[in-house]
């Protein structure tokens, strides 16, 4: 849900956009090359959002490292890495869609 939600957004702001870009040994949700930005839409439980969960089990502490080595693989590889929390597009869709309209602006 969260990633076709994300991708509605992306065409409401009638942005060019890639589905699903390799970059090194991992896939990226979303690659939007005009601004060499690649976008992940996590899942709050799979990817243990720190606001809904103070504990975390085996499966979320292991994403959370998959997590931070990807933002590291993007960045040095020369991309910027963006984050969308599931709950962010469910609970203030606006929000979101205005924070990635400003950053399409840049």
């Amino acid at each position: 849900w969260p990633e076709r939600e994300f991708k509605k957004m992306l065409k409401e702001l009638d942005v060019e956009f890639e589905v699903q870009k390799v970059v090194g040994n991992k896939i990226f949700h979303f690659y939007i090359p005009n601004l060499n930005l690649l976008i992940e839409v996590d899942g709050c439980y799979f990817h243990g959002n720190p606001e809904k969960f103070e504990v975390l089990n085996n499966m979320q502490k292991k994403n959370v490292r998959n997590d931070a080595f990807k933002d590291s693989l993007a960045t040095g590889l020369g991309f910027g890495i963006e984050r969308v929390w599931e709950s962010d597009l469910k609970e203030d869709y606006k929000a979101v869609k205005a924070r990635f309209k400003k950053l399409l602006k840049s």
